[in-house]
């Protein structure tokens, strides 16, 4: 299973008509984001618009880059749970600077960001 794959079984927890971008598409932003660096969401969005064509030879990204505030949006929504289980799959995410993955949808931001 790859890496899109795995983010592609978390739950999306948005309403369908609200959906601009893929849930899987933001993030594989993030996690990109993180692993080159960035230190906080505009960061990671800034990075994104810049590596948006070559992003888009292997996301979808339909509406283009998501907002700043989209992605902090998705991040907040995101069910530990959910990121728990996803990590330890076939693929198994990487493991961040803690462990706290099913106390808070937030934690997702936090690990990232902390």
């Amino acid at each position: 299973m790859t890496l899109k794959e795995t983010l592609m079984t978390i739950k999306d927890f948005r309403i369908d008509r609200c959906k601009m971008h893929n849930l899987c598409d933001i993030l594989m932003i993030v996690l990109i984001g993180y692993l080159t660096g960035c230190k906080d969401i505009e960061e990671i969005h800034f990075s994104a618009e810049i590596w948006e064509e070559r992003l888009k030879k292997y996301l979808e990204l339909p509406n283009g880059i998501p907002s700043a505030d989209t992605i902090l949006r998705v991040i907040a929504g995101i069910d530990g749970k959910e990121l728990e289980r996803a990590r330890r799959s076939e693929y198994s995410l990487p493991t961040f600077q803690h462990s706290c993955y099913t106390t808070s949808s937030l934690h997702f931001y936090y690990l990232l960001f902390d």
